[in-house]
């Protein structure tokens, strides 16, 4: 017996070490430069603070970011919870950070929140509803890159691929030389109470629906003509003359 138990221990640690084991885990301790900032909904990480997710990939937010806690509508904090709730606060900051830097896709970044608020312990059910209702009113992104034309008439991969940008958005510089088309949250927006309700009974009907594309699915369907949703999250464009993406 005491062999077996030796030899599974083994394969566990071997598998930690290989990275075959993905356990999600918060990384280092939240703590922020301001007392009682909460009741502000405005305060600034101390130190950085960061969190490795189920597939093992790591999110950091940095010393010095901001954040207003989770993006939870007034009209829905009874039901989910205040954006500085402890089991909300830790996933609020990685993604907060994450929406502001448009360093992954919105769809990896918003699947960060689901993976991280099961991290932290919120009712599966809950985190299910969160995540579907960020998809459906949060922030929504594709990634530009500057294309060139191929010189021999052939298929280039910078070449602009001739994909139209969704409409609505806003064009931002990230100050790092990229820019990004952005939809912002539209949690305000006349449609998303109703939409959330269809969205709310379209998870009850399928509670097997668990995985992130089983999860975004239900939410195209709410909004079938969303063209950010629907966008894929690069768009390649050739520059017109002068070399400027407008």
């Amino acid at each position: 017996m005491a062999r077996v138990v030796a030899t599974v221990a083994a394969v566990l640690a071997t598998a930690l070490l290989s990275g075959q084991a993905k356990i999600p885990r918060f990384d280092g301790v939240l703590e922020f430069t301001e007392k009682n900032c909460a009741k502000k909904e405005k305060c600034t990480l101390k130190r950085p603070f960061g969190y490795v997710d189920s597939r093992g990939i790591g999110w950091q937010a940095p010393k010095d970011q901001w954040t207003n806690g989770a993006s939870i509508p007034k009209k829905l904090r009874a039901r989910y919870g205040n954006p500085f709730d402890a089991s909300l606060i830790r996933t609020a900051v990685i993604h907060d950070h994450y929406c502001d830097r448009f360093v992954r896709s919105w769809s990896d970044t918003h699947w960060v929140f689901y993976d991280a608020l099961l991290t932290s312990g919120v009712d599966k059910s809950l985190a299910r509803e969160m995540y579907a209702g960020l998809l459906l009113g949060g922030p929504l992104w594709v990634i530009i890159k500057k294309g060139t034309p191929c010189s021999v008439g052939g298929t280039c991969v910078q070449q602009a691929d001739g994909t139209p940008l969704p409409a609505g958005g806003v064009m931002k510089d990230t100050g790092d030389g990229r820019r990004v088309l952005v939809r912002e949250a539209r949690y305000e927006d006349p449609s998303f109470d109703a939409e959330f309700e269809e969205l709310q009974a379209k998870l009850n009907a399928d509670a097997g629906a668990e995985t992130r594309s089983e999860i975004e699915n239900l939410v195209k369907r709410v909004r079938p003509r969303d063209p950010f949703l629907t966008a894929p999250d690069t768009i390649v464009i050739t520059p017109a003359a002068g070399g400027v993406i407008e």
